[in-house]
């Protein structure tokens, strides 16, 4: 029975020691994927290009505040990556399959795809400038809402 006992826990080490391979392979692969497809640098552009919008609707925000929003922002962004993302691709993929996406990313219809992406920030301020009026509603809502509750 001790054996048996042995064997056991043996095997479920081997593989738990497997699985973490597996899953730091996935990884790896996975961020290679997003590298190359260009997610990588157009999520690090985001916040910058928030900051920007903040700055333009705030102009006398405080500089502290600003710096706090955007450190925020910058950790958000990679959390999202690794603590959103990671787990939906791995429900997903497989690992052939990730590194199948990353093959097609060395083609030069995937290198052109991943530049597109890549250069969105050159779309991205004509689409926050749209979001502008809508940012302006927003704000509008909650300071109806702020006052509202401040009157009760």
């Amino acid at each position: 029975m001790k054996r048996v006992f042995i064997s056991i826990i043996t095997l479920i080490c081997i593989s738990s020691a497997m699985m973490a391979q597996d899953n730091e392979k996935f990884d790896k692969e996975y961020f290679e994927m997003l590298k190359k497809s260009g997610a990588i640098e157009a999520i690090d552009q985001l916040p910058s290009t928030m900051l920007e919008q903040l700055k333009q609707s705030m102009p006398n925000a405080p500089e502290g505040m600003v710096k706090e929003i955007s450190d925020t922002l910058s950790a958000s962004m990679k959390g999202l990556l690794t603590n959103k993302l990671l787990p939906y691709y791995k429900k997903n993929f497989t690992i052939s399959e990730i590194r199948e996406i990353n093959k097609f990313y060395e083609t030069p219809v995937g290198m052109k795809l991943s530049k597109m992406a890549s250069n969105m920030s050159e779309v991205v301020p004509e689409l926050t400038k749209d979001m502008i009026p809508v940012q302006e509603k927003i704000m509008a809502i909650v300071k109806k809402w702020m006052e509202n509750k401040d009157a009760k």
